[in-house]
Formats: C-alpha cells, sequence, structure tokens
C-alpha cells in the first residue's frame, strides 16, 4: 500500500519541514527560529496564515513566490511504477536506504542494524539501483531531466523535482535522486534535507557570500540572496537565524557577531 501523501514529509537539520503542498519551510518545531523575539521575523519566517507577508513591515513576499508543483496524480487504484519498485525491494533493502536518505549516518544506521557501514551503503546502492532501473524501463530520460533541472543551481525544491516523478514515497524520490548523483546541499547548520544539488557546497559559499553583505534588512537579503543564486524557497533567513551562522539577528535585520 502506498504511503499517504501526509506521510511525505522530508526535514532538514534545522528541524524544518517542506512538502508539495507547503509554500515555504516551517522553522524548527513549528515555531520561530532565533530571532530574539523580533515581530518582523516572526511573521516573515512564521508559517503562512491569514496575515499576508505584505503586513510585515520590509519582509520581501517570498511565500508568495513560493514555487508550487504536484506531482502528476494517478487514480487511486493505480499505483505507480515508483510505487511499485519501492514495494518490490527486500524490506532489509528499502529499511536501510530509506533511512540513509532520510539524513541518518551509515555509521548510526549499521550499528543500530549490527551490521558493517559499507554493508549498509551497499543496501542503499542496491535501492539506487533497482529504481533507477524502474525509471529507464518506465519513464526512458527523466533521469537527464532530473540532473538538468538541477543543473548548477545551489538548492533545488524535492517539490520542483517531483513533478517529473510519478506519485510515490518520499524516501524512494530520495534514494532515486541520490542514485542518480544529487544530494542535500551542505551549510553550517548540517545538510539542508528537502533540497538538491549537485554540488554539495555551493548553497554554503552562496549563504557565506551572503553574511559578508551584512547589515541586512529582510528585503535587502532577499535581493543579495536572488542576486547571488539562492532560489525562492530556500530559507536562508533561518539559516541566518541559526546558532552557527557567522551572523546575529537584530531589530530589523542580522548584523556581523
Amino acid at each position: 500500500m502506498r504511503p499517504s501523501r501526509d506521510e511525505e514529509v522530508r526535514t532538514t537539520p534545522l528541524e524544518g519541514v517542506w512538502s508539495a503542498d507547503a509554500d515555504a519551510p516551517t522553522p524548527r518545531g513549528g515555531g520561530d527560529p532565533v530571532t530574539e523575539d523580533h515581530d518582523w521575523l516572526e511573521i516573515f519566517a512564521g508559517p503562512p496564515g491569514e496575515q499576508s507577508l505584505r503586513d510585515a513591515q520590509g519582509a520581501p513576499e517570498l511565500r508568495r513566490q513560493a514555487m508550487r508543483w504536484q506531482p502528476l496524480a494517478l487514480p487511486q487504484e493505480q499505483e505507480s511504477w515508483l510505487d511499485e519498485a519501492w514495494r518490490e525491494l527486500p524490506v532489509e533493502v528499502r529499511s536501510a536506504a530509506a533511512e540513509l536518505a532520510s539524513g541518518a549516518g551509515a555509521t548510526a544506521v549499521a550499528r543500530g542494524r549490527a551490521l558493517s557501514v559499507a554493508h549498509v551503503r551497499n543496501l542503499r546502492h542496491q535501492a539506487g539501483v533497482a529504481l533507477a532501473a524502474a525509471q529507464r524501463r518506465h519513464s526512458p530520460g527523466t533521469d537527464a531531466v532530473l540532473l538538468a533541472t538541477i543543473g548548477q543551481r545551489a538548492a533545488v525544491p524535492d517539490a520542483e523535482l517531483s513533478r517529473y516523478l510519478p506519485p510515490g514515497p518520499s524516501a524512494a524520490r530520495a534514494v532515486l535522486l541520490m542514485h542518480l548523483g544529487a544530494e542535500p546541499p551542505v551549510t553550517w547548520a548540517g545538510r539542508l534535507h528537502g533540497f538538491w544539488t549537485l554540488t554539495a557546497e555551493a548553497l554554503d559559499m552562496r549563504l557565506r557570500t551572503l553574511s559578508r553583505a551584512v547589515p541586512l534588512s529582510p528585503t535587502l537579503g532577499q535581493a543579495v540572496a536572488s542576486r547571488i543564486g539562492i532560489d525562492v524557497g530556500v530559507p536562508w533567513w533561518d539559516l541566518l537565524s541559526d546558532p552557527r551562522s557567522p551572523v546575529v539577528t537584530r531589530m530589523g535585520g542580522w548584523v556581523a557577531r
């Protein structure tokens, strides 16, 4: 049985979420980033509500610009090739691959299963090979489209890539993307899960460029982020507000530590 849409939620190291049904990531725990309780950033980074981002002074309308893609819907009773290929994997292979795709380290997964790290990585490889074979059989050329869509971009939302794949478990999609060479971007706050890149350090480099532009207001921050190649929807405001960031939040924006 394929999982419900509610189960397809990707987490980030910031403990935010991104899904195809969401306008933008929700900050850790559904609350606010580290903001020192500044009202403008609470509205800016908080979940969408009745109050428009226009009502937050200086806050850019990121959520209104955020892209919303949906995978092609299939009849409820029809199983997609991604569903089928994932279901047909041995339980051990599927389970280990899903854990690794969710961001768990190979060492931790291996320890929990009393397996070697090499064996755990091989299980994920087996899953990737099987899913890639199913993709080539049922949807030839989709791999090239996915890689071209990511291209040189620093962080592409999982929701954008899902438009090229049929409905299926988010773990299956992640395993396939990882097998094709994509990975979650690296940042000073850890891996940004729910986003994909072909160059792991690209987003971190752009964030550091953004941090050197302080002092920044939300509006100026969005302008700089767009200019240096950070896509709309990437939660740069949460990342700048993270305790490991080289900048800190102050009333009206961010300043150097």
